[in-house]
């Protein structure tokens, strides 16, 4: 018998699976919306990735290639702003440093609809943020990217009201920035309240570390440009950046009415020395604080307003110890004159270098510019000559430039390569001036004095010296008159053993006493010559005996254990002579020609008792020097001075007629004279 289904149950069984199927529909339809989500979600973020990926690389290929970080930032903030449909960007650049250090508007923007905002844009690109705690000027503390969810609340530096207006809700600022070094802000507005996104974030920076690159490369640009035309030592402008300046102004003084100029040449009298005798490192220091002096002086004339006042004055270092002054204005006659008494005025005070007092004065030459120059380069020319004119006058000179200066600068020049020349084929000579007993008449000593055998003249050291210690041969000179009078004063000695007791003065230019091997040389020379060195005297210029007291002292006091003896010449003409002598071992003052010729001066009568009565107390000898008359002996006499030299006597003779002299002297019936240089 079959048993048929009870229609109600298979009616609750059929309800339930259609139940159960259609709950299975549900869960496989909402997994597929899932999927679907999270496909399409998944896309989406694809595509922002890929599209931030692609911004990030135009943005670098852009700043790869941009020699304006400005041109990249214009680009970037328009690139990001298309890329985000973001309504505005902002550029802030970072100005100042320390406390001073701030954001600024520099004008550069992107605007979606500017017409519709312009108060803010305009706001936005004059704003000036500190450093705060809220952005921008929070970056300043920290330059971290920030994303502000309204600026509208933020209460940022007056814009919130303004960004209602313009209904502006979010804000994100970005750092531009390499390393720790912040360049500028990049600021971004949205008209929507949008949720930070790390990803952005991290996008966003990167670029700005990419534009970052340009301002690093452009500021190394900009310092490398900098230092090609500035002095490194002294900071100023170098002869590069002068000479395109002057260049520039001469192209544009065209017209009759243009402003003219003058050129001030300065060349620094005893910095070589100061080099020379304290090394390098020593004369650096000399060279910034002179160049500081001067720049005061130029900058006086530039910042100070009044009548007439120059248009601009720009200072240069040009080489060395060289320094150069454009005037530009319609007095610049008159400004150039002022501005070189200034010049002396200010170097007069002495510079205190590792404890050692230095005094450099300056040699000035003054070009103007009439009208009559076409070239730059021939105005900066004269000017050198004019300097060099007022070089030879002696220290502390200034020349104004006149065509017969340039002659006299060709002519200087030929003087040059002929005293090479000269060296080369040993055209020099010594002669002898005879140093005498003022009591007895009788011959002492020879002082060994240069002259230069050129062709059928003789020519003085007056004509050429000054030449030839700034051509640098006065080393060379000064080590052959050196062996020369060794050599003679030995002969002399060999040729008549009998000779009474004489002695050889010798004198030595300052850069020669202050090279670091001075008494090696004069060492080796006294064993190559086998001269007695109790015969020598090593006469020393005041100049020389300062610049480095602590190397004067050793050098000399190792002159003196070889037995040469040492004599202070030119003594009165320095700065503090009397002091010298206390704290340097001299033998001997020869008292300068100046105050002997000067014979109507009874106040140089009176300087030279008082050097008298000095070198008593100190139990030295002294010459006086320039003797040319009979009263200006008797005077000598007088005041006590036992030794002297000049042409009253004789003048300076060859060799061997000094010899003859000498050997006359032995057939005295009087005794033998008392050397200067005796105990």
């Amino acid at each position: 018998m079959s048993v048929r289904p009870d229609p109600a149950a298979f009616n609750v069984s059929l309800e339930a699976r259609c139940a159960q199927l259609e709950r299975q529909l549900k869960r496989e339809r909402q997994i597929r919306l899932e999927a679907e989500s999270i496909a399409e979600r998944g896309l989406r973020e694809a595509y922002l990735t890929n599209q931030r990926f692609e911004l990030l690389c135009n943005v670098t290929n852009a700043a790869n290639q941009s020699v304006d970080p400005l041109d990249t930032l214009r680009y970037a903030i328009a690139e990001i702003c298309a890329v985000n449909d973001w309504a505005f960007a902002n550029v802030l650049l970072r100005k100042g440093h320390g406390g001073d250090a701030r954001l600024e508007g520099c004008g550069l923007w992107h605007a979606r609809h500017p017409d519709q905002m312009f108060a803010f844009i305009d706001l936005s690109s004059r704003l000036i943020a500190w450093p705060c705690a809220i952005a921008p000027g929070r970056l300043l503390i920290h330059p971290a990217a920030v994303w502000t969810r309204d600026i509208q609340a933020s209460g940022d530096q007056g814009r919130s009201g303004l960004a209602r207006q313009c209904n502006l809700r979010a804000s994100i600022s970005v750092p531009v920035m390499l390393g720790q070094d912040l360049f500028a802000v990049m600021e971004f507005f949205t008209q929507s309240a949008v949720e930070p996104d790390p990803q952005q974030l991290e996008v966003l920076t990167q670029i700005g570390t990419q534009i970052g690159r340009v301002f690093r490369r452009t500021a190394n640009e900009k310092l490398l440009i900098e230092n090609a035309l500035r002095d490194p030592l002294t900071q100023l402008p170098n002869r590069a950046q002068f000479e395109n300046r002057l260049e520039a102004i001469f192209q544009r003084n065209t017209g009759a009415a243009s402003l003219r100029t003058s050129l001030i040449y300065i060349d620094l009298d005893g910095f070589k020395l100061v080099n020379d005798a304290l090394g390098h490192q020593a004369g650096d220091r000399l060279l910034v604080e002179m160049a500081g002096r001067l720049r005061q002086v130029a900058d006086a004339y530039a910042t100070t307003p009044y009548p007439g006042a120059p248009e601009s004055v720009l200072i240069a270092r040009i080489g060395g110890d060289e320094f150069i002054i454009l005037v530009e204005g319609e007095q610049h006659w008159e400004d150039a004159a002022d501005i070189a008494k200034d010049i002396h005025s200010i170097l007069r005070p002495s510079f205190v270098i590792d404890r050692h007092e230095a005094r450099c004065a300056a040699s000035i030459g003054i070009a103007h510019d009439d009208g009559s120059y076409t070239v730059a380069a021939d105005l900066m020319r004269d000017a050198d000559v004019a300097m060099y004119d007022a070089k030879s006058r002696g220290p502390g000179r200034t020349v104004t430039f006149d065509l017969g200066m340039r002659e006299k600068a060709v002519s200087r020049l030929k003087l040059e390569a002929e005293l090479r020349t000269a060296v080369q084929l040993d055209e020099f000579r010594l002669h002898y001036q005879p140093i005498i007993d003022i009591g007895s008449g009788k011959i002492v000593g020879f002082e060994a004095l240069l002259r230069w055998q050129r062709g059928d003249s003789l020519v003085y050291p007056s004509e050429f010296l000054q030449v030839a210690e700034d051509s640098g041969l006065m080393n060379v000179l000064g080590a052959w008159v050196l062996r020369e009078a060794a050599t003679v004063a030995a002969g002399w000695r060999r040729q008549c053993a009998d000779l009474p007791p004489f002695y050889m003065s010798i004198n030595v230019a300052p850069c020669q006493f202050l090279q670091p091997n001075f008494v090696d040389q004069v060492r080796d020379i006294i064993a190559a010559t086998n001269v007695d060195p109790r015969v020598l005297v090593i006469e020393l210029t005041e100049n020389a005996a300062i610049t480095n007291r602590e190397h004067t002292r050793v050098v000399l006091e190792a002159l003196r254990a070889m037995g040469i003896r040492l004599s202070l010449d030119d003594f009165g003409t320095g700065y503090s002579s009397f002091t010298h002598l206390q704290t340097l071992p001299f033998d001997n003052i020869k008292i300068d020609r100046s105050f002997v010729t000067d014979g109507q001066s009874n106040v140089s009568w009176d300087i030279i008792d008082a050097m008298l009565g000095i070198a008593r107390a100190l139990n030295i000898g002294v010459i006086a020097e320039g003797i040319e008359t009979h009263s200006q002996l008797d005077r000598l006499a007088a005041v006590g001075c036992t030794f002297g030299q000049g042409f009253l006597y004789d003048k300076a003779i060859t060799s061997q007629v000094a010899l003859e002299k000498l050997c006359a002297t032995a057939g005295y019936a009087t005794p033998n004279p008392v050397s200067p240089f005796s105990s």
